[in-house]
């Protein structure tokens, strides 16, 4: 009888220790989840001020050729060649101004758009929730005390 419940004794505690492990497994795939995730979102945070940034470059790009052609066509109209109709590609110039303009302020719009926080924010707003709530359930037997027997030492994730 005293054989049979040290052996129970013994399968209980094997069987806890078992639990402590894939509990412990379960944490630390819950935090290389969580790590990858912060790095995607910071690679994805990088993309988003490296494409902030050629869209600036490219609306003050447009803006100063816009203004060159422009001061261009004021120069020649300076000489007379509008007047003369002589020189036709002004008209031209004068089109290519403005489109570059247009294309500088529509550029200069997209770039205030929060189109990458919103389509962040929505895709990775479950697994955040997935992650928290894995963890909540993970850690909780071992925030109440549970889960650690006869002198087994605090991990650190356990605090």
């Amino acid at each position: 009888m005293l054989a049979t419940f040290k052996h129970l004794r013994t399968t209980a505690l094997r069987l806890l220790a078992t639990f402590n492990l894939l509990r412990t497994a379960a944490l630390g795939l819950l935090t290389t989840l969580n790590l990858l995730r912060t790095t995607a979102l910071g690679l994805l945070t990088t993309l988003k001020l490296l494409g902030a940034a050629a869209l600036s470059l490219l609306t003050t790009l447009c803006h100063h050729i816009a203004a060159f052609l422009h001061l261009l066509l004021a120069l020649l109209a300076s000489f007379g060649a509008l007047e003369r109709r002589a020189f036709h590609p002004l008209l031209t110039l004068d089109a290519l101004r403005l489109a570059l303009h247009a294309l500088g302020l529509t550029l200069g719009a997209l770039r205030r758009l929060p189109f990458g926080t919103l389509l962040l924010g929505r895709a990775f707003c479950p697994l955040s929730l997935a992650l928290f709530l894995g963890r909540a359930v993970l850690v909780a037997p071992a925030l109440s005390g549970g889960g650690r027997g006869n002198g087994q030492r605090r991990d650190a994730r356990d605090q």
